[in-house]
């Protein structure tokens, strides 16, 4: 059976359709649809996420606290990588704030006060029996900060 003209048209307008897809999508780059989302299309054996603990034990986003003081920060960068973990802590794109070390250091603190914190690096990697992912915590360094408040009715 021979098929329509109709059905080839089709096939070579979503062909079409498809070239012009992957077309923009290298020329526009990271933009929505054309986005390939790194967290999905560069699998590793590992995540990695950059968090703050205060001293009550709750966690917290670095971009929750605002002038810090982190007198061993560029000993901890000289280590980016802590505890022998495969994932860095300087760069964590889960953060929302990209870099960490360019976040504290553009809100740093002129001298030591706010509450202690604790800035750690919390690691998944992949079971090798594929089972549940294996989740460690390291200490990067204490410092001092202060928490951002949000403003009443937000």
């Amino acid at each position: 059976m021979r098929p329509s003209t109709f059905g080839r048209l089709q096939v070579r307008f979503a062909l079409a359709a498809m070239a012009v897809y992957v077309a923009v999508s290298f020329r526009v780059g990271a933009v929505f649809p054309f986005y390939d989302f790194p967290m999905f299309s560069q699998m590793t054996e590992s995540r990695g996420r950059t968090y703050v603990r205060d001293l009550a034990g709750a966690e917290h986003a670095v971009a929750d606290f605002d002038r810090w003081w982190c007198p061993r920060l560029e000993a901890a960068l000289a280590t980016e990588r802590p505890c022998g973990l495969p994932q860095t802590w300087v760069h964590d794109e889960m953060m929302g704030v990209g870099n960490v070390a360019t976040w504290l250091r553009s809100h740093a603190a002129d001298r030591p006060t706010g509450e202690p914190v604790e800035l750690l690096l919390r690691v998944w990697r992949a079971a090798a029996d594929g089972g549940a992912p294996v989740v460690t915590d390291c200490s990067i360094m204490h410092c001092k900060a202060h928490r951002i408040t949000q403003k009443s009715g937000t």
